[in-house]
């Protein structure tokens, strides 16, 4: 579905707001600073301890982890992460193939169940223009029209 997408900085706070028909649907939070560009707030879970996607420096191929917590609705679950980079080539419907710098992360999530819910997040860095394109599992996917 087309949307029209705002972005807005706040100290290091980095807002991207999806609208469409008039009506705000989605709202994604970042952190951004000198050490990187970190997940805080996605698709109605939130980020304790923000996850870092990009860190400053990095080199593509790095591979870290993460522990913190993921909270959807009031309720917080301990979550732990591996996020790996690598190079990828994009389609942009008006620009053509561009490299980008793909970050995915393998997320779990504990649940009180014998084994942890698994997710992969994937999001695509352009150099020059950012995050443009990002999916989380297989049911909520945003990319460029432009």
């Amino acid at each position: 579905m087309p949307v029209e997408v705002g972005q807005a900085q706040k100290g290091e706070e980095m807002t991207f707001t999806f609208t469409a028909h008039g009506q705000t649907f989605e709202t994604e939070i970042y952190k951004v600073n000198d050490s990187g560009f970190s997940l805080e707030d996605a698709a109605g879970e939130r980020y304790e301890q923000a996850l870092p996607l990009l860190k400053f420096p990095m080199n593509v191929g790095d591979t870290w982890s993460w522990t913190g917590s993921m909270v959807a609705g009031d309720e917080p679950h301990k979550a732990s992460a591996t996020v790996t980079t690598s190079s990828e080539t994009i389609l942009l419907p008006a620009t053509g193939s561009v490299p980008s710098i793909l970050v995915v992360v393998d997320l779990a999530i504990e649940g009180g169940g014998p084994k942890p819910a698994t997710r992969k997040l994937r999001f695509w860095f352009v150099p020059g223009k950012g995050l443009l394109k990002r999916q989380f599992g297989s049911a909520s996917s945003r990319e460029p029209l432009e």
